[in-house]
């Protein structure tokens, strides 16, 4: 009968060499290891013996340092912030950052670049989280869009090329906009207009308005633009109405502000937030 020593030198196969190669490691990091020994009845028959492995297999440990990571600090902009400078507008959530190319921004017809980076509030390994951190202040100092944009993307494919456990989850999304639908920058003709006073809060942008009573708590009463009929005139009268009126609104009442309103002849629909 042919035995298996015959069968591997017959292949050219290092018995012994082969044996050693035999040794393999678990996912569970265990090691399972072959003695040497031959199929030769004079020889002594194969042993297998299984050993806890002392430390887990690399793959097991390039996991783990990945898991620890760290967060990114508050760079470039802080979150919860909105900043302009360059034609461009920045704002940071917790989770991305989002730049927007406001020069066509609240013109109709025209179309508004903007991306977001995001899954930032993920955990990264040290290089990822350095980079991203470098990429986050860079991008808060770009002077064009595709500035921005450029170094946003050579960050991403850092990450995933860093091999972070979670850097596959960094990504981009670049969308169109329509002019009209964003708020021009600040101090230009139809820029956002945020007002608090001692007793309501008001703000107007290019899609609407809404302002809060402060001083019912019991209703929480409150404007918004009007459900129907023609909402961008209503807008329009809105703002033009505020910007006449700003001097007089640190000390008027939200009833004595909705009146005012009605005398001019603006359209609005009021609600409690509380019924």
């Amino acid at each position: 009968m042919t035995t298996m020593r015959e069968i591997l030198e017959a292949k050219g196969g290092d018995f012994q060499a082969l044996l050693e190669r035999l040794e393999a490691q678990t996912k569970t990091g265990v090691t399972l290891r072959v003695l040497s020994g031959g199929m030769d009845p004079t020889q002594r028959k194969v042993a297998p013996t299984v050993a806890a492995a002392k430390s887990a297999p690399p793959a097991v440990k390039q996991h783990a340092d990945a898991d620890k990571g760290r967060e990114l600090r508050g760079i470039g902009v802080g979150i919860g912030d909105t900043e302009e400078h360059d034609g461009l507008r920045f704002h940071r959530y917790a989770s991305a950052l989002m730049v927007t190319d406001l020069a066509n921004a609240g013109k109709r017809g025209k179309t508004v670049p903007e991306f977001s980076l995001y899954n930032l509030d993920y955990t990264f390994g040290d290089k990822s989280a350095d980079e991203l951190e470098n990429a986050l202040e860079s991008i808060a100092k770009a002077k064009t869009y595709a500035q921005a944009l450029q170094i946003a993307k050579k960050a991403v494919a850092f990450v995933h090329a860093d091999g972070s456990r979670y850097g596959s989850s960094l990504n981009i999304e670049e969308r169109p906009l329509r002019g009209v639908d964003v708020d021009p920058p600040e101090g230009a003709s139809g820029a956002k207009i945020a007002i608090d006073t001692p007793h309501f809060s008001l703000s107007v942008d290019a899609r609407g308005f809404s302002a809060s009573d402060k001083d019912d708590q019991n209703n929480l009463p409150c404007i918004i633009t009007p459900v129907r009929g023609a909402k961008q005139t209503a807008v329009k009268a809105f703002r033009t109405w505020v910007e006449a009126n700003r001097d007089k609104l640190q000390d008027m009442t939200f009833n004595k502000f909705t009146a005012a309103l009605n005398d001019a002849g603006v359209n609005y629909h009021y609600y409690c937030r509380m019924d």
